[in-house]
């Protein structure tokens, strides 16, 4: 161990560094992964309401053409 620590001196901190942002990392692909179903949900609300809202405006567009 001593040779690597001559070799390679601040290996170590570089290896727990690594594992710090390794870890924060996984973390922050957890939460996108939750925000990307998210996102997919409202989408998909939206699309239905925006359908609804063109289906209400027309039925009106009707009633005030005659």
């Amino acid at each position: 161990m001593s040779e690597e620590k001559s070799l390679f001196p601040g290996l170590k901190q570089v290896e727990e560094r690594m594992n710090e942002l390794r870890k924060q990392l996984e973390v922050l692909y957890q939460e996108q992964e939750k925000l990307r179903k998210v996102i997919e949900k409202l989408e998909a609300e939206w699309l239905i309401l925006s359908k609804m809202e063109h289906y209400i405006r027309g039925e009106y567009n009707i009633v005030f053409e005659r």
